[in-house]
């Protein structure tokens, strides 16, 4: 019997980012904040674009809370990239792959929420992991139109694809808060290490 040919996939890896503090460099002088952002450019522009995107190796270079944090252009399917570096903090948080699929898609869903309703001037989403031995507390920040700023539109479950995320992101989520900053949002996502597993809805 003839074997099917599988089509090609587009796999793009960043491996170790050595991501340190906003401001601080790394081994005496280097830059890998803004290379790691560099990268990041770099393969959204790609085309065509990767089917998905591997974050490996040493994502920080002392394990340090704030050496957590992504900046990343919205849009080109560039949350993938968070996602993938969300995982890797997980897995060494000693999560369950069930309970890191549900921190990936939160965070996809906080990304894409950022992305489609912000109407951001930088088009930047900043992203903060912070792990201690309980629990694992990702931040999305943008900047742009506010939530509190949207009186005309409640945000409701019925607020089609964006209330979708915001009771999604709810029940993937063990605790889920939404602040006004002075220029943005503020989405306080946190997973706790031992704790029951959402169960995806069934379609209709």
């Amino acid at each position: 019997m003839p074997v099917k040919p599988i089509s090609n996939m587009i796999i793009a890896q960043i491996t170790d980012f050595h991501a340190r503090p906003p401001g601080v460099t790394a081994y005496g002088g280097i830059d890998t904040n803004g290379m790691l952002r560099q990268a990041v450019a770099t393969i959204a522009k790609l085309n065509p674009r990767p089917d998905c995107v591997l974050a490996t190796g040493d994502l920080t270079d002392c394990g340090l809370p704030d050496e957590y944090e992504i900046v990343v252009p919205m849009g080109e399917d560039t949350e993938m990239i968070a996602a993938n570096a969300v995982e890797e903090i997980a897995k060494r948080a000693h999560f369950t792959p069930n309970a890191i699929t549900q921190i990936k898609t939160a965070l996809v869903e906080a990304c894409i929420n950022a992305a489609e309703h912000s109407l951001s001037p930088d088009r930047k989403i900043y992203q903060k992991f912070t792990v201690d031995s309980e629990k694992l507390v990702v931040t999305v920040t943008n900047r742009g139109l506010r939530l509190a700023d949207k009186n005309a539109r409640q945000v409701n479950a019925n607020d089609g694809r964006r209330g979708w995320g915001l009771k999604l992101m709810k029940g993937l989520m063990d605790e889920v808060r939404i602040d006004q900053t002075d220029d943005g949002t503020r989405i306080t996502m946190v997973k706790f290490i031992r704790r029951g597993s959402y169960q995806f809805p069934e379609p209709v």
